[in-house]
């Protein structure tokens, strides 16, 4: 199971409307938005696993928020660095040329240094 979905499971598993009220919320869409982006806010923490014992359900402590809530952080990070690749610098070395990340990270600036180099 992905973290964030274990997130939304200890959300669902208390129902949203019932926490929402618990934590002192007069709309359930809170919960629910904390349901959809994987996320409870720590302040809450301490209160949702407070719920959880007086509703008789196990499993949900702050060690097992915590850690779904790494276990996410590092999977969107995994997707952020999958999705994007670093530049990659073009290959100089076959005409003897240092490579520059400047000019790597400027295309039109790399194109006037070699004519400049080439006349």
């Amino acid at each position: 199971m992905r973290n964030k979905a274990a997130i939304a499971a200890i959300i669902q598993v208390l129902g949203i409307s019932a926490l929402a009220h618990e934590l002192g919320h007069k709309h359930a869409s809170t919960v629910s938005s904390w349901k959809i982006r994987g996320v409870i806010p720590v302040s809450y923490w301490p209160r949702v696993v407070a719920f959880a014992e007086k509703q008789g359900v196990a499993g949900i402590t702050i060690t097992a928020i915590t850690e779904a809530h790494v276990g996410a952080l590092r999977d969107s990070r995994l997707e952020a660095v999958e999705e994007e690749a670093p530049p990659t610098p073009p290959d100089l070395s076959a005409r003897g040329q240092r490579v520059s990340m400047v000019g790597a990270t400027q295309p039109s600036r790399v194109v006037k240094d070699r004519e400049r180099e080439d006349a």
